[in-house]
């Protein structure tokens, strides 16, 4: 045997050891990264989520009021401290919340509310250095605070839930924050929200399969390190998403039980001023109309987290019977054209009158309305709505489609999630909540069906929605 091919021999084994070795660190690596960002972005949504429901129990025109420490004696003061302090105690993991507005100074925000206003002097200390730096001194209303840093605070917060992109890490650990704005009845956004979450969960977790990898590794086990990271994502995934079924559960809990007791007592007063003092108040002034409008738009927003409460606790209750599906689209198109007429809007009818099935009257026409109020919402005056039905083999499908601004390819894959809307909404309907598609896509899964979104910005949406022709009960 020639030297040659005897150091041929020895070297071709320990290449394909090295190319084995290579080839498992390389996806080692390529599945540590997914595991960090599906990490990552299951505590980014989590977070949004959380600051978007937990802003809407705050209200713009009290937190005008608000400017300066001597505004800290106010009970509404008092009260949005109580309040954050409650969000903070249900969110597992929150370690700040407080409330902030803008300034002159782009970079510049300052404090309007801070969760730990009324800490005790003794607790201030939280790295237990026995000195109480300026960084753990409670943050008081008209305190500046430079955000040149944060990108989110900039902009994106005063329009929409967001989340910074990055854990930031201090003395006090990482934290990973989300804001969500606060806006007052004309839809203007005054303040937002911050929630800081600890995110040591999500720091071990990194770690954790950085662990595993090493072990892989060298144990030269590709395809177990395969499975383990599937099982352990999805299993993560799983835990995540009930974590965040419970958190919200609880904050629209929340927000029911603060929203239904004041709003009956101001319809009831409403009623008393309109029967006392209706000819002297109403009469000659726009105050009832505006105080009517307002409690409208409370309710409004009440019976939404109401219905949305029920969808998510599971506990919509579909009842089927024979309906005529064109008559139910026929007669929401013909309540809603009240509304159109403000806008000088009209409604086109595209529909069989043949389509028999059973269904849930209620839910369906419901369903309908929606997609109606957002086509005309998002339109712009003068344009044309048009509903169109048809029969096919298994199931019928109904198309509402608009000629309005169109939504961005990026918004599109988010719309039907709860507490979502698209970037630019809050433009053409300030007082939306992103709950109204969340339910219907709700009630059509009940239902048997399926919804989906055809777009293009500037251009116009369609919104379909299908339901089988036959159903068990």
């Amino acid at each position: 045997m020639s030297t040659s091919s005897a150091e041929q021999k020895i070297r071709l084994p320990f290449i394909l050891a090295v190319l084995v070795v290579v080839g498992i660190f390389v996806a080692a690596a390529v599945q540590y990264v997914r595991v960090v960002q599906t990490v990552k972005g299951e505590v980014r949504e989590r977070l949004r989520s959380a600051a978007a429901v937990a802003a809407m129990q705050f209200h713009g025109e009290e937190l005008e009021a608000i400017r300066s420490p001597a505004d800290m004696e106010k009970p509404v003061y008092r009260e949005y401290v109580e309040r954050l302090g409650q969000i903070r105690r249900e969110i597992p993991n929150i370690k700040y919340a407080y409330i902030m507005r803008r300034t002159e100074d782009p970079y510049t925000l300052k404090f309007v509310v801070d969760a730990d206003s009324f800490v005790p002097e003794e607790e201030w200390d939280e790295n237990g250095n026995g000195i109480i730096d300026p960084e753990e001194e409670p943050s008081y209303p008209g305190d500046p605070y430079d955000v040149s840093e944060v990108a989110a605070m900039q902009n994106e917060a005063f329009v929409q839930a967001t989340v910074d992109e990055e854990v930031t890490y201090d003395q006090w650990g990482a934290l990973i924050s989300g804001y969500a704005p606060i806006r007052n009845s004309a839809g203007e956004t005054v303040a937002i929200l911050g929630l800081d979450m600890t995110a040591e969960d999500y720091v071990k977790i990194a770690k954790s399969a950085f662990s595993s990898i090493l072990f892989l590794l060298f144990a030269v086990m590709t395809v177990l390190f395969g499975v383990s990271v599937v099982i352990l994502t999805w299993k993560h995934r799983i835990n995540t998403l009930r974590e965040v079924d419970r958190e919200r559960g609880a904050l629209v809990g929340l927000a029911l039980h603060q929203l239904g007791t004041p709003l009956a007592i101001f319809r009831w007063w409403m009623e008393i001023v309109k029967e006392k003092y209706g000819d002297l108040i109403c009469k000659e002034t726009d105050a009832c109309k505006q105080l009517e409008e307002g409690i409208a738009q409370l309710q409004h927003v009440y019976n939404d987290l109401q219905q949305a409460h029920t969808v998510r606790n599971r506990r919509l209750s579909y009842s089927m019977e024979r309906a005529s599906l064109g008559s139910i689209i026929t007669r929401e198109a013909e309540v809603f054209s009240k509304k159109l007429e403000q806008k000088k809007q009209v409604v086109e009818l595209e529909i069989p009158k043949d389509v028999i099935m059973q269904l849930d009257s209620k839910l369906i026409g419901a369903v309908v309305n929606e997609l109606l109020e957002n086509a005309s919402a998002f339109s712009p005056p003068e344009t044309t709505i048009t509903i169109s039905a048809q029969r096919r083999k298994h199931d019928a499908v109904v198309s509402v489609q608009d000629h309005g601004c169109g939504i961005s390819e990026e918004d599109l894959p988010h719309l039907f999630k709860e507490f979502a809307r698209g970037s630019e909404a809050y433009k053409f309907k300030p007082m939306g909540n992103g709950i109204g598609l969340f339910i219907a896509k709700n009630i059509l899964e009940e239902a048997g069906g399926k919804i989906w979104v055809e777009s293009k910005k500037g251009e116009g949406t369609t919104v379909s929605f299908s339901l089988p022709l036959s159903r068990k009960k």
